[in-house]
């Protein structure tokens, strides 16, 4: 839990230093925030604290779908839809799946790990 809390510190720090720069994309000070709700909700979904995980999860995806396109689809690390879909996946919820990661798709297309989710989620 250590390494989590240097995660969060060091995400603060960053969003700080986007926030001084007045850079009119708020990707940059999003991103962090967004990177540290992804791993909180790993670190829930391996204590088996589902619904917290898939909380924070959504918190993830509406941070990621306020930020703008104008330039094509933010830089995340990992797409929130798809690393939403996936936890659905292994929650057995495969048609809430489907729709996030066609959301995925929408967003990156031919994105392969949101291609294979949803081959997943729909396949019977």
């Amino acid at each position: 839990m250590e390494t989590f809390k240097e995660l969060e510190a060091v995400g603060k720090d960053v969003i700080d230093v986007e926030t001084k720069k007045a850079n009119p994309d708020p990707s940059y000070r999003v991103r962090p925030e967004i990177l540290v709700l992804e791993a909180r909700a790993m670190l829930l979904e391996s204590d088996k604290n589902f619904v917290e995980a898939e909380r924070m999860l959504k918190r993830a995806v509406s941070l990621e779908e306020g930020l703008p396109m104008a330039f094509g689809p933010p830089v995340i690390e990992k797409p929130t839809h798809e690393l939403l879909g996936e936890f659905l996946l292994r929650r057995e919820r495969k048609e809430d799946a489907a729709a996030e990661f066609k959301k995925a798709l929408a967003r990156t297309p031919g994105r392969r790990l949101a291609m294979k989710g949803l081959a997943s989620a729909t396949a019977h």
